[in-house]
């Protein structure tokens, strides 16, 4: 009798063995391979006499039920399991054209056990030499698959900027491909782990309160990297209506005007400021919808709160550097998800503020001619989101960004070596930013045009046609100390 589940759909080949409940994952484009026999999941059981907890793979649940039929959706596979101890399981399997949706209902606890803790898709979210994962850690990090660095496990929570994942989702990349796992569970974390050279982050979930639902959707990218997977993201949460633009919040509250290019934005009485992280000695679904709660028809807020404060927030701060596993790549994953929603500041200019155009937030000093600049350059830019980022140099020093508005932007990190392009000549430290409304730069060549002193010089159009049209253009040069 054959024992396989085989869908070819879209951009992948998913096969399931019903007896088993392990699967294999092939992204039919490039031929690579994500899975091979793994586990669907496992649960952890605790007994309620002896406190014992108990994990259990699902392959070793005893099958109830099964059934499969085809929808719109794609193909369904419905599993009903039971745990050793009693507790049941359901697993829905959904396979789209672009994705498969797992979700998972395991929240009916037994006389003599209740549920602990549930882990799905173990070991799919992988990095082998030369790949990398993909985590929304800060604004954003890669972490190469290096066998010759260490990496200490850790356990990232969702929805927790200091301590965890700033957006609930994970990634990996291989050569001319990526895969990105989207979640949205306020009690899940990532599980950070290295084995000989592979690896892995998996998505665990503790138990919930609110005993709601877990859902994992599985996303093939074929010929796509880390920012496809944060596009993915951006994709999920617009298409559940959970993405809210500025400009829309603009109609909603006309008083946000005043924050657009400005230098020394003051915080109102009436804002909020919602609190970092979940808490976990409260139920954290009620934790957020009182934050989110409070937060309504606010004026201004400023939060440090993760991923689900961003659809109320109206404006943030990343104050604080997360524990960043040292290998990391700092990459702009925020700006691709949620530059265009909510203002974005910075207390410093600095390369990587430039490269995600963040205007500065002044307190107390003076205005500064790059303050100046970051904020005429953010008032023209704001609704614009990333939608291409790449390292120009192997040593990821030179990076380049395109955003949905056309503007583009070059920076040379390099403290010691000047990089040159046909059009450009940056010296360590430089930057160039060309939008059709506005062009700055510290380069030593733009083009044909030479500059033999270096300084930040500034173009801009001031009736709102592209540099090469504008009958009035407003130039500027300073020079920039440190």
């Amino acid at each position: 009798m054959n024992t396989l589940f085989r869908i070819a759909f879209g951009d992948y080949e998913f096969v399931l063995d019903r007896t088993t409940l392990t699967y294999s994952l092939t992204e039919t484009v490039t031929k690579t391979v994500w899975a091979t026999e793994l586990s669907l999941g496992w649960i952890e059981i605790k007994d309620r006499a002896t406190g014992a907890i108990t994990r259990t793979d699902f392959g070793d649940c005893k099958l109830i039920s099964i059934a499969e039929k085809m929808g719109a959706a794609g193909k369904r596979i419905l599993l009903g399991l039971d745990a050793p101890s009693g507790v049941p399981i359901d697993i829905y399997l959904i396979c789209g054209s672009k994705d498969i949706q797992l979700t998972v209902e395991a929240s009916r606890d037994s006389k003599t056990h209740l549920l602990e803790r549930v882990g799905l898709l173990p070991g799919l979210c992988h990095a082998e030499q030369g790949g990398y994962l993909v985590l929304p850690q800060g604004e954003g990090i890669l972490v190469p698959a290096d066998t010759s660095a260490h990496l200490d496990s850790r356990v990232l929570p969702i929805w927790n900027p200091l301590t965890g994942l700033l957006m609930p989702f994970i990634g990996a990349t291989a050569p001319g491909t990526a895969l990105a796992l989207l979640t949205d569970s306020a009690y899940g974390e990532a599980h950070l782990t290295q084995k000989e050279g592979l690896l892995c982050a998996n998505f665990v979930y503790e138990r919930d309160p609110e005993r709601r639902r877990l859902d994992i959707r599985v996303v093939p990218l074929p010929k796509g990297n880390y920012i496809s997977i944060a596009q993915a993201y951006r994709e999920k949460l617009i298409g559940e209506r959970n993405h809210q633009t500025f400009r829309k919040k603009l109609r909603e509250k006309p008083k946000l005007e005043e924050y657009l290019g400005i230098t020394h934005p003051e915080i109102p009485d009436t804002g909020v400021e919602l609190q970092s992280g979940l808490h976990t000695e409260i139920n954290r679904w009620e934790f957020m919808e009182t934050q989110l709660t409070q937060a309504e028809g606010q004026q201004l807020v400023i939060t440090g709160a993760g991923d689900w404060a961003y659809f109320a927030a109206d404006a943030w701060m990343h104050k604080l550097r997360p524990d960043f596993p040292e290998t990391s790549i700092p990459v702009p994953l925020f700006s691709v998800v949620y530059r265009d929603s909510i203002l974005l500041y910075t207390y410093q200019v600095v390369l990587s503020s430039i490269l995600r155009m963040k205007p500065i937030f002044l307190l107390f000093e003076r205005e500064t001619p790059e303050a100046r600049l970051l904020a005429d350059l953010h008032a023209l830019t704001f609704p614009a989101f990333l939608t291409a980022h790449k390292f120009l140099t192997p040593d990821f020093l030179v990076e380049e960004a395109f955003y949905s508005d056309k503007t583009r932007v070059v920076i040379n990190k390099s403290e010691t070596e000047t990089y040159e392009t046909d059009d450009l000549l940056l010296p360590p430290g430089g930057f160039y930013v060309r939008h059709p409304q506005f062009e700055a730069h510290d380069a030593l060549r733009v083009r044909t045009v030479d500059f033999p002193k270096r300084a930040w010089r500034v173009r801009r159009s001031l009736d709102g046609k592209p540099l090469e049209q504008s009958e009035q253009i407003e130039e500027r040069e300073f020079e920039v100390n440190g």
